[in-house]
């Protein structure tokens, strides 16, 4: 099925993928061809790959730590942890939330390199 270009709404940003289409005129069924649920997925985790790895040099420099590693995952009940080697992972779905939480949970991670438990220490 061709999607006629007018009724298709080009956007850069990948936050509420699915939002712009329904404003296009299209049904929710008519988007489930265009966007599968993979391909939402892809898009979420390219986005995070890009994103996420310079939100953490940044907090990293002004924090004064350095992690071994940063990876992206799809873990839907976490959106972020630290391993006792120092290696940070991030959910891709963290690109589905607004940009300050997303600052929250890499500078709260980053604190692990420094406090390794979720004491007052670690606040």
């Amino acid at each position: 099925m061709l999607i006629p270009l007018d009724k298709l709404i080009l956007f850069c940003t990948l936050c509420s993928l699915r939002t712009p289409l329904l404003y296009s005129g299209l049904s929710s069924d008519e988007i489930g061809n265009i966007f599968s649920a993979d391909d939402e997925i892809k898009l979420l985790r390219k986005k995070a790959k890009e994103i996420i790895p310079l939100k953490v040099k940044h907090y990293a420099e002004i924090m004064q730590v350095e992690p071994t590693s940063v990876k992206i995952n799809s873990a839907k009940k976490r959106y972020g942890s630290c391993s006792g080697t120092n290696n940070l992972n991030f959910s891709l779905y963290l690109m589905d939330k607004d940009e300050r939480f997303i600052d929250y949970v890499v500078v709260h991670e980053l604190c692990h390199r420094k406090h390794m438990d979720h004491s007052l220490g670690n606040y």
